[in-house]
């Protein structure tokens, strides 16, 4: 047993020792190179720099990386030069030229690099809602025709597909999207009809059902902003989550026709004539086709440890913009229809959205197209 335990302790020692020599060999070749350098011996700077390949220390890689680079740059080898940077950036896109120890001409040179940035992403998420809206409905004689009270509660489970870019040259990321929306919903209707003396009699109807929505929008944020517009750096950092924009939603599987079958079902035959006025050959009963959001929201990513992937946790509100019909859509030559109860109003719906999803990142190191 002690020579098994002699023996681990011996090849542990061997193997740290032979890591510390790898990287002391790794130090030492770096400042002699940088020594050759100064004395203007470039071929030997450029011979010393190629031997250090296997480094622990990424500092001192990454430093090697520079100078091997600068090495290039001041032999008049451009190419191979670029190469290495864009090689860097693509594995540091967020390199920092003038933070190291980097020639002034060097680093002017390098000024010519960027990194364009892309994010794909996917989201799930969920927002609720609930309506109440009530109208009456007369004839072109200005009698009651009904009173008709509407009742729907439900939820939009969403899933959405993007894209982030940066527009090349600033901080601003324009991110397209396209999504879809299941919307399972409980819905009630209060009828009240009122006969040629003005009496009424009340129906009910009820139902549970779901209907499919599309969308597509164009988000807007800033990637990174300047601190000489924002001095404090922890709001600087809060700021680089906030987005806003806009989204455009069509009804793609309709809920009109079960809602319809359900009105008929629940009032009797000699009041079918009646049902008809209440009915409609549009995708959705009580909202638009089509209508629009602008949106307003903040995204927080928590990375992964060594992975281009992130979790992504969202939260937006959209503002729908006339999305449910009013008295003018719904009104005719021969009905009126007035709007008694809206909530909420018409003009405008406020949904809080949460969601959730992964978002990857990818970085394509470019040169600026010199003019």
């Amino acid at each position: 047993m002690k020579i098994v335990n002699f023996s681990l302790l011996l090849f542990v020692f061997i193997v740290v020792a032979e890591s510390l020599h790898a990287q002391s060999n790794c130090t030492d070749k770096y400042y002699q190179a940088r020594d050759f350098y100064q004395k203007g011996l470039l071929n030997n700077a450029r011979i010393s720099l190629l031997e250090i390949k296997d480094c622990d220390d990424p500092i001192i890689k990454l430093e090697a990386d520079l100078f091997l680079s600068q090495t290039y740059y001041d032999l008049q080898q451009f190419q191979r030069a670029d190469n290495i940077i864009l090689r860097l950036l693509k594995k540091n896109p967020g390199i920092a030229f003038k933070d190291y120890d980097l020639s002034d001409g060097f680093i002017k040179y390098c000024s010519k690099f960027y990194t364009n940035q892309r994010r794909l992403y996917f989201l799930i998420g969920e927002s609720r809602y609930k309506y109440y809206h009530g109208r009456n409905y007369i004839d072109a004689d200005g009698n009651n025709l009904a009173a008709i009270n509407l009742k729907e509660t439900g939820s939009f489970k969403s899933i959405e597909f993007g894209m982030s870019m940066a527009v090349p040259g600033t901080d601003i990321l324009i991110s397209p999207l396209i999504g879809a929306d299941l919307t399972p919903y409980t819905f009630n209707g209060t009828f009240n009809f009122y006969d040629s003396e003005g009496q009424s009699e009340r129906y009910t109807a009820s139902l549970e059902d779901e209907y499919l929505t599309g969308r597509i929008g164009l988000f807007i944020k800033f990637n990174d902003l300047k601190e000489r517009f924002i001095p404090k750096r922890a709001l600087l950092n809060s700021l680089k989550g906030i987005y806003f924009g806009g989204q455009a939603f069509y009804t793609l599987q309709s809920n009109n026709e079960q809602i319809n079958l359900t009105i008929e079902e629940a009032l009797n035959s000699e009041l079918s004539n009646i049902a008809s006025i209440f009915q409609t050959e549009s995708n959705n009963f009580n909202r638009k086709d089509l209508y629009y959001a602008a949106s307003i929201g903040y995204n927080y990513n928590i990375p992964f440890q060594g992975k281009n992937m992130l979790l992504k946790c969202d939260a937006r509100y959209d503002i729908l913009f006339n999305s449910f019909k009013t008295s003018a859509d719904l009104s005719s030559k021969d009905i009126q229809v007035e709007t008694t109860l809206s909530y909420p109003k018409q003009e405008r719906v406020l949904l809080l959205h949460l969601g959730i999803g992964l978002q990857r990142l990818s970085y394509k190191p470019k040169i600026k197209k010199l003019n």
